[in-house]
């Protein structure tokens, strides 16, 4: 499952723009995240679509957060003030002390399940965008944004 959930990213990514699915990190940072996506298949989806859905939200926040990097380029103030760090721009002070990707995607993950997705988006209205575009990228795909395709498969 988990090998369907990194090809099913890398092919969002490539949708979005090619250069989010290129370059060494990316296969890297899609595993990590559909690792942690696949880990929490017996819970309830955080989107309540399925956790391809939240595997597929949570690669869209890589992509636009840090365009899927390790060490993005400094932008936005909480980077450049060395408060948001990593591929899904979490406090430094974690990153730090947590290189890893899978811990990293898994903060990501407990974040929302905890807090909820504007614990990790200072944007409630950028948030339901994301989370719509993702939702509508999968029902072109599948006619629905639901997992069942997927998992019957």
């Amino acid at each position: 499952m988990t090998n369907l959930y990194v090809a099913a990213i890398i092919a969002m990514w490539t949708a979005m723009s090619p250069n989010y699915a290129a370059g060494p990190e990316r296969l890297a940072i899609a595993t990590a995240i559909a690792t942690i996506n696949v880990h929490h298949a017996g819970e309830a989806p955080l989107f309540g679509q399925g956790h391809l859905h939240d595997a597929l939200v949570e690669a869209f926040y890589s992509a636009k957060e840090s365009e899927n990097r390790r060490y993005p380029h400094s932008y936005s103030w909480d980077s450049i003030m060395h408060v948001s760090c990593g591929f899904l721009q979490e406090p430094c002070a974690f990153t730090e002390t947590h290189r890893n990707d899978i811990a990293q995607a898994a903060w990501w993950y407990d974040a929302v399940k905890s807090r909820g997705l504007e614990s990790v988006d200072s944007s409630p209205t950028r948030a339901h965008k994301r989370v719509e575009w993702v939702t509508h990228y999968l029902e072109q795909l599948n006619g629905t944004a639901t997992d069942d395709v997927v998992s019957s498969n």
